[in-house]
């Protein structure tokens, strides 16, 4: 990328985060998401969205997982392959690929040049009527969608950012539709219940298109399965229809039945922890579907693109001496699924030490309760880049509320140290290693993608 290059992007890339933006603010609620403003938005620019088959995959939990071995498996499958997901880590480009190529500088700057005209257009009217211009996810989405086609790919993997019915990826028509584990978060925009929650995940669920879903709250559940049944969508459900079954300490097949019966075998997951071999099945489910729609997937192929997947942040183990974990772990039930897999991972004299760090609109205490209780000492922080940071103070209050009841039951209780920004409670960290710790980074992916850049810079120094 040349100078006039990159001074056009920064410019570009200035102009799209002063738009309105939900990932950096929490008061949006679902009278903000209009589904119509994204078809306008594709009708102006030719329908990019159409050109190639989708697979499209919501969820509160796995859902960027899902997609990356989803477009792993396409992509040794000889496909290629498009996979867009958010939120990015430590920059924009990572939101868009291709074969495992991370768009590149000139190309977001060219697409986002290429789709300009058309957002200046929507913005006039939108202005002439007094409303909101275009968002920040609707653009970025948009670029996606028109890299793809710029791309010429075979297929899409296609992430929710937020919800599903009104979510900007939704104006897609997937070949298949895939709905991971459901619990409750982000509750202002999507309700305060589960089945609140997984209708608006149901909401990705097209007429006459099967969808593959990992929910298992009994109701969700039973929504998706009624909005499943009213669509005419054949359901396809995790533990009924598929499930895993471990052959070793490090393989396991995974067995069901789409059109005929399938099982793929000798299956290894780079992604640690039993939650992974769920989503995994997911993903297998929904490429087995698209075999039986004519697609050319070869068990082989699946075995190789589950094998290849992996996300950063996501159960991601940095280093084993000492051992450094990152995970987003942004709700409880991605907390208890990061417990299992340390305590899997780590030797049981391990020092267990917890970097923790929680947003603003996210209930604290279910994601810090199984940290205190299996931590031996908690380091406290606020994330700087993101305005969405828990205080400190009120991050505390939730940990001494926590531990408080483990003292009362007798229970042992982890340590706790605050430090103002994660940079320096990484350095708190490095200051008092012992060869016995293990290290994790939690609670945010804000967090994650804020210190990663600082914890790899120190591993490639080791």
């Amino acid at each position: 990328m040349n100078d006039s290059t990159s001074t056009r992007l920064a410019r570009q890339l200035s102009e799209l985060y002063q738009r309105v933006n939900y990932e950096r603010q929490s008061t949006a609620g679902p009278r903000s998401f209009k589904l119509q403003t994204m078809h306008d938005l594709m009708h102006r620019l030719g329908h990019p969205h159409q050109f190639a088959p989708v697979i499209h995959v919501a969820g509160t939990k796995g859902k960027g997982s899902v997609s990356k071995m989803t477009g792993e498996i396409l992509r040794h499958a000889g496909l290629r392959t498009g996979i867009y997901s958010s939120p990015h880590l430590e920059r924009i480009n990572q939101r868009i690929a291709v074969d495992d190529q991370l768009i590149s500088d000139d190309q977001l700057s060219d697409v986002l040049d290429q789709i300009q005209p058309a957002i200046e257009s929507l913005d006039e009217e939108f202005a002439a009527r007094n409303e909101r211009g275009l968002t920040f996810f609707e653009i970025i989405t948009a670029a996606g969608f028109q890299h793809f086609a710029n791309s010429k790919v075979d297929a899409v993997v296609l992430e929710v950012g937020l919800g599903g019915r009104l979510d900007s990826t939704n104006v897609c028509q997937p070949a298949v539709s895939v709905i991971t584990n459901i619990s409750l978060d982000h509750t202002k925009q999507l309700g305060d219940t589960i089945a609140k929650i997984a209708t608006e995940k149901a909401g990705i669920i097209k007429p006459g298109v099967p969808v593959v879903s990992g929910a298992l709250h009994p109701e969700a559940m039973e929504v998706i399965a009624d909005v499943a049944a009213d669509r005419g969508a054949h359901l396809f459900q995790l533990d009924r229809d598929m499930r895993t079954v471990r052959e070793s300490h490090r393989t396991f097949r995974c067995e069901g039945s789409t059109r005929e019966p399938f099982e793929v075998t000798e299956l290894e997951c780079k992604m640690p922890g039993d939650h992974q071999r769920a989503n995994a099945a997911l993903a297998i489910t929904a490429c087995k579907i698209l075999v039986d729609q004519g697609w050319e997937i070869s068990d082989d192929q699946i075995r190789s693109g589950i094998a290849s997947a992996m996300l950063p942040g996501r159960t991601e183990i940095l280093s084993r001496e000492p051992f450094v974990m990152m995970d987003m772990a942004h709700n409880g039930a991605s907390a208890d699924a990061l417990i299992q897999t340390l305590i899997a991972e780590v030797s049981p004299e391990s020092r267990k030490r917890f970097l923790v760090a929680t947003t603003r609109d996210k209930d604290t205490a279910e994601i810090i309760e199984p940290l205190v209780a299996t931590a031996d000492e908690l380091i406290l922080t606020r994330y700087q880049e993101n305005p969405r940071g828990k205080p400190i103070v009120e991050l505390s209050a939730a940990v001494e509320e926590s531990i408080s009841r483990r003292r009362d039951l007798g229970q042992r209780f982890p340590d706790v140290q605050i430090c103002e920004t994660p940079r320096l409670a990484w350095q708190y960290l490095l200051d008092s290693l012992e060869q016995k710790d293990a290290i994790c980074v939690a609670g945010s992916a804000f967090l994650v993608a804020e210190l990663r850049p600082d914890v790899m810079a120190w591993l490639a120094q080791k």
